[in-house]
């Protein structure tokens, strides 16, 4: 454990993942396989919050701060803790599986601002607000006062794009500052005196959509955090939750910036996509066919060359 000021870190580290639990509401999901260049940070309000895989930080500057308020002060300035200019920002009811290096080589080679997750289910905030309202107990007075904030903003409702935050890539800089500042003066104005907003992606989502709709954004699957990569968990325990709304057979298309994008998969090797489709029974069956062909196709070479080397 380590608090804020104490968290220095020499050497060089490529990218960082990042993730927080507070006030103990998830399950501490412990790494599977690192990245030897990447740095794992777990943000914490709990000074007795330990780990075996996570570096886990005190941030004691949360104390006295409501939630929610504890949450986005860290979702909205990951940098304040990271020492790379890349961070992988993730839930804490998220695990890792296995190093993420292939994704920020796809992040990095494509020279994305950010890489964000287009909703799976929704595209708009009316119907975001009405999920809410309907399976979460949101108060009805308090969405229609957002949409109204946004409304006097000049929004257009008929807009089409809405990002999920349970997950994100984000770079260092001007850019990533001033979407952060933007997001949390909004959700302070839509917010009560003493709390902030609870709903995020929508106040993010219009910030985007209005003033940022001109940056490079890699779209990414909700698949990504149910691949051989990560588990998406249900919070505060470690059930995985299956609840899958893509199909891996097709393209996984959906809105961002009112225009239709393919959202990428991150799917494992060859083998792994053949035990996935087969099963375990029909994968050991075939994994020992595989292995017995092809030990008689080397056997069957061997012989060949070594004819043609007799006959020289």
């Amino acid at each position: 454990m380590k608090n804020l000021l104490s968290h220095r870190r020499s050497g060089y580290i490529r990218y960082s993942v990042l993730t927080y639990n507070i006030q103990h509401y998830e399950v501490v999901h412990e790494i599977i396989e690192k990245d030897p260049e990447a740095e794992y940070l777990l943000i914490t309000d709990d000074q007795n919050l330990k780990s075996d895989t996570w570096e886990v930080i005190y941030d004691e500057r949360l104390e006295g701060l409501s939630t929610f308020d504890k949450c986005y002060s860290i979702r909205f300035d990951l940098f304040r803790y990271c020492h790379s200019d890349i961070c992988v920002r993730i839930d804490g009811n998220i695990g890792i599986k296995r190093n993420l290096k292939h994704l920020v080589d796809i992040f990095e080679n494509g020279n994305y601002d950010a890489a964000l997750m287009p909703h799976p289910l929704r595209d708009n905030f009316i119907d975001e607000y009405n999920e809410w309202v309907k399976s979460r107990a949101y108060p009805i007075q308090q969405a229609e006062r957002c949409l109204d904030i946004m409304r006097q903003g000049g929004y257009d409702f008929n807009y089409k794009g809405l990002f999920q935050l349970c997950f994100s890539i984000n770079r260092k800089g001007r850019i990533t500052s001033d979407i952060d500042k933007m997001t949390i003066e909004l959700m302070k104005k839509m917010g009560k005196e003493n709390e902030i907003e609870r709903i995020d992606q929508i106040p993010f989502s219009y910030i985007m959509n209005k003033y940022f709709s001109h940056l490079k954004i890699l779209p990414v699957s909700e698949q990504i955090i149910r691949s051989p990569y990560m588990t998406w968990y249900y919070h505060g325990c470690n059930k995985p939750n299956n609840f899958v709304s893509y199909d891996e057979s097709k393209d996984d298309i959906h809105y961002m910036f009112n225009k239709q994008v393919k959202c990428i998969y991150m799917k494992g090797s060859l083998l792994y996509r053949i035990k996935k489709k087969c099963g375990n029974i029909e994968w050991s069956m075939l994994y020992i066919s595989i292995v017995f062909h092809c030990k008689n196709l080397l056997e069957k070479t061997g012989r060949i060359f070594r004819n043609m080397k007799g006959t020289h």
